[in-house]
């Protein structure tokens, strides 16, 4: 029951004056044997996207989010999770620290 699941890109940094990372996703899977799948975001019952009958899927859609969070790839009839990956945010502190120098500091 191995299923190929990738989420690209799968990484956000954020500056420091951002608060949410918007970006286009693209889902990719592909499977020895035939599924009937949707894409899931962890904490939301709706779907964002079903495949019926077939061995891969693609798509492509636009994303918002202000923390790192979960995809699921679900069979539609038993709604039993085959597959995760994480969307993760990160953020970016260097440049905040990149200004504070000691005062004797020459460089």
């Amino acid at each position: 029951m191995a299923i190929s699941f990738s989420i690209k890109p799968g990484l956000c940094v954020l500056g420091q004056q951002e608060t949410e990372c918007r970006d286009q996703l693209r889902v990719q899977w592909q499977a020895a044997r035939v599924y009937s799948l949707c894409l899931h975001q962890e904490n939301n019952p709706s779907a964002i996207y079903c495949w019926q009958p077939a061995k891969a899927g693609k798509y492509q859609f636009d994303f918002v989010a202000s923390e790192t969070t979960e995809f699921h790839l679900r069979d539609v009839n038993t709604r039993a999770i085959l597959s995760t990956k994480a969307f993760k945010i990160l953020t970016d502190h260097r440049s905040a620290a990149h200004g504070r120098r000691n005062p004797w500091s020459f460089f």
